[in-house]
């Protein structure tokens, strides 16, 4: 019997959630039944040594977007995918356009990650109409698009009517946590560790979207009443200057490291006493499944969408508005000071965090492939 063909189509192999969700793909797909074909607009980023041995892997060496449209269409009419499967709004867009353009009888499926009307408040207008005009014309020819979450999903049927709703679906994001559970083990030696001290870990991509101005400021409040606190924070971006003289401006800059990206973010989380997602939106927040899977409590903001169809609040987590600085450094006072409610967290989340394990989310897309092929 001929496997289905799925060319997983994505920008690079930076270090998000996208481009983790789509090695995890690549690498549980059931090869008895599919091969997957790995396609990027450049290779480039972390995740390029992470990509499995068996995948073939094609780089268009391109950073802009709309310049793959071509190069996209041509590897389709020579790799004859069974299913074009995307990621990210301007790859989405780029993927439909090539697979219109290369005439190919393949099912295309894209995977919209943004949550739409929060994350386009950073956008001018102008660029805004013009997304949403490339949108709501070229996804209307995608055969499935799926969301990351409830709420992401009814925030895009919202904003875009004319798209047929009966196309969506709701997978969640998928974890692996065999490998989390192998990598936390790793020994630390890293010098800025802060070992003889009470930590609280964020990671994540340095911008405005993650809302690390309010995390420095409840760190302020937290180093008031815990002294001996400090904050780490793994990720890098465009924003990661203007946060360390944030810090050093709020008197906190001896008490938080900013690390940089880590290939192994694991091992820190699981020797961290809170993990806190601070952010403002968010199309899933794989991080919090993975800070569940480490054994850390969780405190994270209640934006939409993704934490609060993951977190149960004072279950096996807490869940706190965003943008509320005191609210997030009162919870984070509270579980760093009551090591029963700590304990209980910890437990129910390494619970919660199995719903999301790889093997059985890798499965829904499956099914997902084979009913658009049939």
């Amino acid at each position: 019997m001929s496997r289905t063909r799925v060319m997983l189509v994505i920008p690079n192999l930076g270090g998000g959630g996208a481009e983790r969700t789509m090695l995890n793909i690549c690498a549980y797909l059931d090869r008895r039944s599919f091969e997957p074909i790995l396609v990027m607009g450049e290779k480039r980023g972390p995740y390029c040594s992470q990509i499995p041995q068996d995948v073939f892997a094609i780089s268009m060496d391109e950073v802009h977007m709309r310049r793959c449209i071509s190069k996209l269409a041509t590897i389709m009419r020579i790799i004859k995918p069974d299913i074009v499967f995307s990621t990210l709004t301007h790859m989405n867009i780029v993927s439909i356009a090539a697979h219109s353009m290369s005439k190919s009888p393949s099912r295309v499926l894209v995977r919209e990650a943004s949550v739409y009307n929060e994350a386009l408040t950073q956008v001018p207008k102008s660029r805004r109409r013009l997304l949403d005009f490339m949108v709501k014309t070229h996804y209307k020819k995608a055969d499935s698009i799926v969301f990351l979450s409830e709420g992401a999903a009814g925030d895009f049927a919202k904003r875009f009517s004319s798209i047929d709703t009966t196309k969506f679906r709701v997978v969640h994001n998928p974890v692996d946590i065999n490998r989390i559970s192998k990598l936390k083990g790793e020994p630390i030696d890293a010098q800025w560790w802060p070992s003889s001290k009470r930590t609280i870990i964020s990671a994540g991509r340095l911008n405005t979207v993650k809302g690390y101005n309010y995390l420095l400021e409840a760190m302020q409040i937290v180093s008031r009443a815990l002294p001996d606190t400090r904050l780490v924070v793994m990720g890098s971006g465009e924003e990661e200057e203007n946060l360390r003289a944030y810090s050093k401006q709020l008197g906190i800059d001896e008490s938080v490291a900013f690390v940089g990206f880590q290939e192994n973010p694991f091992k820190y989380i699981a020797n961290s006493d809170v993990f806190v997602l601070s952010s403002l939106w968010e199309g899933f927040a794989n991080v919090v499944v993975e800070a569940m899977a480490c054994g850390v409590p969780v405190v994270a903001t209640n934006c939409p969408y993704g934490p609060r169809e993951i977190v149960q609040h004072e279950v096996n987590g807490i869940l706190v508005p965003p943008r509320d600085s005191q609210a997030l450094a009162l919870s984070i006072i509270r579980v760093l000071t009551n090591s029963k409610l700590a304990s209980t967290l910890v437990d129910n989340a390494v619970e919660r965090a199995k719903d999301f394990h790889v093997a059985t989310i890798v499965k829904e897309y499956e099914m997902l492939f084979r009913r658009l092929v049939e």
